[in-house]
């Protein structure tokens, strides 16, 4: 029987240390693109769709949208739900989706528009090592910041990486990394990974009342889904 996952609290944001018990196998996970598989190649499970994620930084810049058979706006950051098409507000990665139905019916008056999700990242490209301690950092880009120079100062004892590989500002507010997290839990291929530690914290991107998909959520859910991240690692 595997043992039971320790936590301990290490920063005021909330950043937790996790030891991890075994995670499950790739079976069903497919190259995005058309490449030929590789580690550090997204692929996704039959529970998502390939899309464009311009801060990708793996082969073709591929993420997964965390829907089947979704539909994959053109500006490639966001996705929609099977039988609706995307209607964009902004531009760039600041883009918030509305997900309308392809039958263009109205929503009832009390019901929030559909919004897209941010297409999801992938995790960490490096293989884990057979020979060193493996540290997993997943985070916002707080700790995109600072995971170098752990790396640096654990170099001789731990293989240390980021999750999400790339850049902005890695797994965003807590909504999207919930969304996200059994892709930032695996490789940019599937591949389940057992880290022996797991470093994560969210808080930056939960500032303020605003709401862009995978970029910046209210600070009013950043608590529930930091729970649901606790609960499920």
């Amino acid at each position: 029987m595997a043992a039971a996952p320790c936590r301990l609290a290490v920063a005021a944001v909330v950043s937790l240390l996790v030891c991890i018990a075994a995670a499950g196998d790739a079976e069903g996970w497919t190259t995005c693109g058309g490449l030929a598989p590789a580690y550090n190649r997204t692929a996704c499970d039959v529970a998502g769709t390939c899309c464009q994620q311009k801060w990708s930084p793996s082969d073709g810049q591929w993420g997964c949208c965390p829907h089947a058979n979704a539909v994959c706006c053109n500006n490639g950051y966001t996705c929609c739900p099977a039988g609706h098409h995307c209607v964009d507000h902004g531009s760039s990665y600041s883009t918030v989706t509305t997900c309308v139905p392809n039958d263009d019916s109205t929503p009832a008056a009390n019901d929030a528009p559909l919004l897209g999700n941010q297409v999801c990242k992938q995790g960490g490209p490096l293989p884990l090592s057979t020979s060193l301690k493996n540290i997993l950092v997943i985070g916002d880009s707080v700790s995109i910041g600072w995971t170098p120079p752990l790396g640096e100062v654990l170099n001789a004892s731990a293989l240390v990486q980021h999750s999400p590989w790339g850049g902005d500002g890695g797994a965003e507010e807590t909504e999207f990394g919930w969304l996200c997290l059994d892709y930032l839990l695996r490789a940019p291929n599937g591949t389940a990974i057992k880290p022996d530690l797991i470093l994560f914290n969210w808080g930056l991107h939960n500032y303020g009342n605003s709401t862009v998909p995978g970029q910046a959520g209210p600070s009013s859910l950043y608590a529930p889904y930091l729970a649901k991240i606790v609960a499920k690692l």
